[in-house]
Formats: C-alpha cells, structure tokens, sequence
C-alpha cells in the first residue's frame, strides 16, 4: 500500500511539474524591420546638349531643395519597449532593444505572454517626434515593420502584411483578406480595423489594428474582445474602387472574418464568416441570392452608364440644353420621368420611349433653303436622346442602389425587433437600420433589453448608449429650435481668469455678439480665427463682442489653446467636451459652430462662418478700413 501511494504521489508531482513548465513556457517572437524606397527612379536615356544642360543645372541645386532625396539614416535610433508595474505600482518602461537602424533590422526574442510593445524611430537625435508602432509580442505572428522613405516630407511608419494585438489569446479574433481578386496593384493600401477592448482597469479602449499591404496582396488583423461587439474594417487605396471602403464587422471571441469579393463582383468588397452573429447580422442578407443578382445589376447599369458617358453623352451636354431659367422646373420633370423608366422592368424599351417623347418622332419637312438647319436639328436630337437616356439610367441606378439598402436595413430592423437572443438585438442596434436622427425605436429596443441581459453588460453597456442617445436626440432637437428670431439658451461658465460669466449679463454690454462653439484640436475653427481676430478689432467701437466656448476636455486643453493662439475676445470653457449642458442645449454636434446674436440673445444668423459675418457686419456698420483688400494695378495688354 505504501509502495502504491509513493508511485501516485509522483506521478502527481510529474504531472504537476509538467503543467507548471508549460504554463511558464517562454513564446518565441520575431521583429523585422526595413525601409521602402516611394522615390521616383531615376532613368538613364540619351540626351541631346540642351537636355544635358537642364540636368547639370537641375544637378546643381542644393540638397536640402531637393524633395526626392533618400531619407538619412546616419543618426538614426530604433527602440523597442514596453510598461512594466513596479513593486510600488508605478509604471516603468523597459527598453528590449535601443540600437542604430541602418535601413535593415532583425530580433528575435522570448516572452512568457502577449505583451504589448512600443516600436519607436527617431531619425536624428533631435527629432522631437519619433515615429511609433504599438504591437503585440507572443502571439505566434512575426512583426515586420517598414520606413515609407516617400517624397518631399512625412515619411511613413507602418506595420506590414500582419498587425496583432492579441492579449488574451482565448478571446482572439482574426479579419483576413485577399485582394487579388481586384487585378490591380495594391500595393501601398492600408487595411485598418477600430474595435473596442476593455483594459484592465475596466474601461474601454478605442483599438485601431493597422496594417500596410506590400509585396503580397493579403493582410492579417488580429485581436481580442470579451464580448461580441460592431467594428468597421476600413481599406484605402489608389487602386481600391472609390480609394475608400468601410465596412462593418461583428466581432466576437475566436471569430474568423474574410474579406472578399461580393458575389462575381470584382469591385465591391464584403466581409464574411461561417458562422457566429456576422453571419446572422450581415452574411444573411449580404449573401441571399436576390441580393447578389440585385448587386450585379447595378454593377452592370453602371458599366453600360460608363459607356455610355464615353460615347458622348455628358453632364455639360445635359445643362446646355437646360433654359437657365427653368431650370429647377425642367430637372423636376425629368427626375419624375426617369424615375417612372427606374421602376419599369424593361428599361430599353422605356428609355426609348422616353427619348421619342422628349425628342419627338415626326420629321419636320424643312422650307426651302433651310436644309442645313435640319442637319443641326438631328445633331440636337441626337444629343438630347443621348442626354435623356444619361439621365433614366442614372436614375434607374439611382433607384436600385436605394432597393439593396432597404434590403439591408429590413433585415436588420427584423433581428433588433424580433430575434429571440437578446445580444442579436443588442447587436443589430448597434448597425444602425434606422436614420442617423431616428434615435426613437433603437431607445425602444434598448429599453426592452435592460430586462433580458445581464445587470454587469446593461450597466457597462446599454445603460451609456441610451443616455448617449438620448443626449444625442435633445440635442437634434435643439438645434433644430434653435433659429434665426429665437432666443439662445442661458448659461454661466468660468472665463479664462477662472470667473464666472453671465452669457446675458454680457449681452447687454454689446450690440451684436458672435457665440463661437470650438475647440484646441479643432482645425477649421483655427483656421477661422485670424478672420475672426480682423472683424473683432474691426468693430469693437461699434460694440461687436466674439465669445469663444470652448468644449475641450481638460482645462490644460482650453487654456493651452487660448495662449497659442492669442485669441483677444472673452474665452469661455465648458470643458466638457460634446456632452457639457451647453453644448447640448445649443444643438453643437459640429464645430466650428457659430451663433450671432443681438444685446437681448435673438439669434440673427446660425452657424456663420468668417465670411458672411463680414458681409453682415460691413452691411449693418458699414466698411472698416482695416478689411478693405489693396487694390491690384491691372497689368495693361501686351499686343502685337
């Protein structure tokens, strides 16, 4: 007996030892790196003394002129790191490699898990921004990474071919593609996908896997969530159909998604799985066959409306036999009629028809003399027949394309109202069947999920969404009331000297004040303020005022972008970003948003812009001198 327990004691032991060993293996890993020239080859020919000169002279001109010059490595730095928690709880980076990158690299190494890690280039030693990659090691990918040396300034960094950011490997997913199937080069398209992830502090993370594909036509995204979820698949290219394709994905642990062609289309995408809630919400409409057939009939309409363009009929043609007058009333009617040939299922027959209508059948016998003229007139029939039938077939197209999308969102629409798995539900809310303002019926969906999912995914996640849209229809409603003879809203914020401001209290200070919405990362309200700052000294006898509410998202934002840009008129900060009350209440879903208002808050104009705010100005006070433009001598003629 004693002899029997020992033999199962170390059996446990080996077993144990075994487990252990396996679970603290080490996980190989390979990072490789190199540079991708985007230069213009430089081809050799002969030529003649004139030519020979041109390039001496082009030879001569000083190398930091020059925009196709390959890009200097001499001093160039590459680091690979990652965070670490130290005994305190502190974060600490922790440099795996730091050396020369001479344009070639290769490392290989070992980690005990998926551990994500900072690649970082700086080109010289003052480079203040280095260029940066965050990947995922011990994932069983290699990393291969590329400096895109292109011409003139802002050389590229980007993985290729596979970008991972696997942390739990059991929650994995991949989306896959091939793009082949196109005939083109793709060589230089992005494929990018933003999912998000829950770190682990709770909160969720904004995830965007990036990848470049070169010198093969496929591409590998790889990464986790815990929860099935909407993400989009964006493709961007020279060659790729309209340079930009977004798609949707639902993502959901240890799911595989494919990017293909769509049915025999070669340039529409479609991303599909074999199983899971993608196929559900996506791949059950996506792949019906009528949907397929619709998709190639619009495929085939648009190639037939291509050649037809080619052969002569153009929209220049089109508005030159238009009477500038009549023109609304002209496009009306037609619209209506090419509408009617769209619904007709032998369109041929009705293009013809349309065309004999418009043109007329009968010939015209011409008077005597007038035989020319007749000429002419077949030549405008002609056009008019090719302009009639320019118009039908895009209407037609027109027509179809709207059919496919009502396809899709009845589909949709079906599984959120009716589906008996509450996640389906959730889900195809989350694709969005209805009209971007239409928050009414996906509020009705949500709330009827609170009761059949579960407390902790409500709480993290239909709970926010509700409040979100509900937010989101207030403030489309405000807006909406928000019109020139109306009131703006009251508030008090904090100003730039950390008082508080009256918004009325400061009205009735001034005779026209603009209540300009912004923000420090928002480039076209920057672009706006040295007008801005021209029409606010212009007039600031004429007591014009400029208050500026700020919807950044940290007082450091708010007032670091105030002392850079040196605006002069009364700085306001909600610092609330798109949600603070005052953005609501105001409608601000887009900013630059600009409200002139008068001393007692009447809205006279909404979302003005820089221009029509001077013309409004000069119109009420008159011209200032400092707006008046230098006049431009005019360069007499020139004439033999």
């Amino acid at each position: 007996m004693k002899y029997s327990f020992r033999i199962i004691s170390l059996l446990c032991t080996g077993i144990l030892v075994v487990v252990c060993s396996h679970a603290n293996a080490s996980i190989p890993y390979k990072i490789k790196g190199e540079v991708i020239s985007r230069l213009p080859e430089v081809v050799e020919q002969n030529q003649t003394s004139d030519e020979t000169d041109t390039v001496k002279a082009e030879s001569e001109t000083p190398i930091k002129d020059r925009s196709n010059v390959p890009v200097d490595l001499t001093n160039a730095t590459l680091t690979i790191s990652h965070e670490i928690t130290n005994e305190e709880g502190e974060f600490e980076t922790l440099v795996l490699v730091e050396e020369h990158f001479d344009g070639t690299f290769e490392y290989e190494g070992e980690t005990i898990e998926p551990t994500e890690v900072t690649i970082s280039l700086k080109i010289s030693e003052d480079d203040a921004t280095p260029k940066e990659l965050n990947t995922v090691i011990g994932t069983g990918q290699d990393i291969h990474f590329a400096l895109l040396d292109n011409p003139g300034p802002g050389d590229g960094f980007s993985l290729i071919g596979t970008a991972s950011e696997v942390l739990n490997p059991e929650n994995k997913f991949t989306v896959s593609g091939d793009l082949s199937f196109l005939g083109v080069d793709v060589d230089m398209t992005v494929a990018s996908l933003t999912w998000n992830r829950t770190g682990d502090d709770g909160e969720s993370q904004s995830m965007n896997g990036g990848v470049l594909v070169y010198n093969n036509d496929s591409f590998v995204i790889e990464g986790d969530t815990d929860t099935p979820q909407v993400a989009t698949l964006y493709v961007i290219g020279s060659n790729i159909p309209g340079f930009f394709v977004t798609l949707d994905v639902v993502l959901e642990p240890k799911g595989e998604y494919t990017l293909s062609k769509l049915g025999n289309q070669k340039e529409e995408f479609v991303v599909s799985s074999d199983s899971g809630y993608h196929a559900l919400l996506i791949d059950s409409w996506q792949q019906h066959e009528d949907y397929l057939a619709l998709s190639e009939n619009i495929t085939n309409e648009n190639e037939r409306l291509q050649e037809l363009i080619r052969s002569g009929a153009s929209e220049s043609s089109d508005s030159d036999m238009s009477d500038p007058d009549s023109a609304v009333e002209d496009t009306d009617e037609d619209s209506s009629k090419a509408a009617d040939v769209a619904d007709a299922s032998d369109s041929d027959t009705n293009i013809d028809d349309e065309v004999e209508e418009v043109a007329g059948a009968t010939p015209v016998e011409p008077a005597e003399g007038c035989e020319d003229a007749v000429v002419q007139t077949e030549v405008e029939t002609t056009q008019l027949s090719e302009v009639v039938q320019h118009r039908a077939l895009r209407s037609k197209i027109a027509a179809m394309e709207q059919d496919r999308e009502n396809r899709r969102t009845q589909a949709i629409k079906e599984i959120a109202k009716s589906n008996e798995d509450p996640m389906a539900r959730y889900l195809a809310v989350r694709l969005n069947p209805w009209e971007r303002n239409d928050y009414s019926p996906r509020i009705a969906v949500l709330r009827e999920l609170e009761s059949d999912m579960d407390t902790d995914f409500v709480a993290a996640h239909i709970t926010p969404l509700i409040e979100n849209m509900e937010r989101s229809a207030l403030k489309a409603s405000n807006d909406t009331a928000l019109i020139a003879g109306q009131k703006v809203p009251e508030f008090t914020l904090v100003n730039y000297a950390g008082e508080d401001v009256v918004l009325f209290d400061l009205l009735a200070e001034n005779d026209l004040v603009l209540i300009d919405f912004w923000a420090s990362w928002c480039g076209p309200c920057i672009a706006d303020f040295p007008e801005l700052k021209k029409l606010h000294a212009a007039y600031a006898d004429e007591d014009f005022e400029i208050v500026g509410v700020s919807i950044d998202s940290t007082m450091e934002d708010w007032i670091g972008g105030v002392d850079e840009h040196e605006l002069p008129w009364v700085n306001l900060g909600e610092v609330k970003g798109w949600e603070g009350p005052v953005a609501v209440s105001y409608g601000v879903n887009a900013i630059p948003k600009g409200f002139l208002v008068d001393s007692q808050g009447c809205i006279y104009e909404k979302n003005i812009r820089p221009r029509a705010l001077k013309e409004f100005l000069v119109d009420r006070y008159g011209m200032d001198e400092s707006l008046e433009e230098p006049e431009v001598e005019e360069t007499p003629d020139v004439s033999s």
